[in-house]
């Protein structure tokens, strides 16, 4: 039963409820909102939670533009959750073409969505995103595939691939939409030494990706990028990934990333990557 749970926007005091809310799961269920919670007053977004019968706080959501990050220890709470943000968004005007996502562990996103899919929006895709992790091997299925940290004569090359991953993950091109600050972030992944470039035979660019610390023994590829030609080549993409786990900025932590689509998944198993976790990921335009 959802009727007894009560849903709000969460403030600054909240701040320890949401922490002992995550504790509740395992970190490759809170990281994203555990990353939001981090930022402190240097968050730009804003949260909604939902607190069980007992009061206790049992789903909280950072909201930041328009992307959601869940993670709910309760089922009800999340189906209350979504319950509420319905009623709050249908009382919104329309922005038209604006781009929205949901993002959470499968079995948080999909109670939260059975309430809330009623939103009248357009659905643009619904998926599934593996979360893989490395297993400690440092084997590599390719020995055709080269590693470096990128340095500054990388930027062009660093800007053009982390781009082409917003366009497919995102929908939008950061050159256009946000030029400068799509450069300084590349600038700054680079200059703190926690790019990586993955090269065939030392020449064409098979990868790109930035080192992101989770905490102090696990690390996580993020804006991940492997050219379309490469795609199908899994031993080549399973040796970039290898290189990936075992590179410097890593650190021999073990190394998470999100992996979408067949091809993917099956470099990911000849890199010896094993699925730790089921995420979904909703975009609506509405």
């Amino acid at each position: 039963m959802t009727d007894n749970y009560r849903s709000r926007e969460l403030h600054v005091e909240d701040r320890r409820a949401i922490g002992e809310l995550l504790e509740t799961g395992r970190l490759t269920q809170t990281m994203h909102v555990q990353r939001a919670l981090d930022q402190g007053d240097d968050f730009k977004g804003w949260w909604y939670g939902a607190l069980a019968p007992s009061g206790d706080l049992a789903a909280a959501m950072a909201i930041e533009g328009h992307t959601g990050h869940l993670y709910a220890s309760d089922e009800d709470a999340a189906v209350a959750m979504g319950r509420a943000m319905l009623r709050q968004q249908q009382m919104m005007a329309s922005r038209g073409a604006t781009r929205h996502e949901l993002n959470g562990p499968w079995q948080s996103l999909t109670a939260f969505w059975r309430s809330f899919q009623a939103i009248d929006r357009q659905l643009k895709s619904d998926i599934q995103r593996n979360l893989i992790r490395s297993t400690g091997s440092t084997s590599s299925p390719s020995r055709r595939v080269t590693i470096s940290v990128a340095d500054e004569g990388d930027l062009r090359l660093v800007s053009e691939f982390t781009a082409l991953a917003a366009v497919e993950e995102k929908g939008y091109d950061p050159r256009k939409t946000t030029p400068d600050g799509h450069r300084r972030r590349c600038s700054r992944a680079i200059a703190e030494g926690r790019q990586l470039v993955v090269r065939e035979a030392g020449a064409r660019p098979v990868m790109v990706a930035e080192v992101v610390d989770i905490d102090e023994s696990t690390a996580m590829l993020e804006r991940l990028f492997v050219p379309l030609p490469f795609r199908g080549r899994k031993l080549l993409v399973g040796g970039a990934l290898a290189l990936a786990a075992g590179s410097e900025p890593v650190a021999g932590r073990r190394l998470l990333l999100f992996a979408t689509g067949e091809q993917m998944m099956v470099a990911a198993e000849r890199a010896s990557f094993e699925l730790i976790e089921r995420y979904r990921q909703i975009v609506m335009l509405g």
